[in-house]
């Protein structure tokens, strides 16, 4: 969360740059701190240029563990419609592949667990991040600030 300023400038530098269809980020669920406020940048910096096309999906969260088989978003989005994605035997050998490239997360045990995606919300972004983000508030307020005036609105999870 120390450089969140300039992930923002690289990710609007790689969008103008490389000019994507669409973009997969993670769902702001109070699964990994990292996952979350990267997921805050990639959106508030695509709502920021006016790019729209972003799609999010689940992972873990607390009402939700790592590795869960029928995975789903922890809250709904109105006229979202949730996607979930059924990925062939060879796929599914594929990504634990790609999991165990990660040795030191030790995550490739978890290559079972499903896929889910959705049109992610741009609109309010501080609030997820602020709602649901374990970050204790006192260390959110100056990261929400930046991207919203409004920090006083919001309802925190966590003090």
């Amino acid at each position: 969360q120390r450089y969140l300023k300039e992930m923002s400038e690289d990710v609007e530098m790689t969008l103008r740059h490389f000019k994507p269809k669409r973009v997969y980020v993670h769902c702001i669920e109070g699964g990994h701190i990292d996952h979350d406020l990267t997921s805050f940048v990639v959106k508030s910096t695509c709502n920021k240029i006016g790019f729209n096309n972003v799609c999010e999906w689940a992972e873990y969260n607390p009402s939700q563990p790592i590795g869960t088989k029928n995975v789903k978003f922890l809250t709904n989005v109105e006229g979202n419609d949730e996607t979930i994605v059924d990925i062939t035997d060879e796929e599914r050998i594929l990504k634990k592949k790609m999991l165990s490239i990660h040795s030191s997360q030790n995550v490739e045990q978890y290559f079972l667990q499903g896929e889910i995606i959705r049109k992610a919300n741009l609109i309010e972004i501080d609030k997820d991040v602020c709602v649901h983000c374990r970050l204790p508030k006192i260390r959110l307020i100056p990261v929400v600030k930046k991207y919203n005036k409004l920090i006083n609105s919001i309802p925190f999870n966590n003090v």
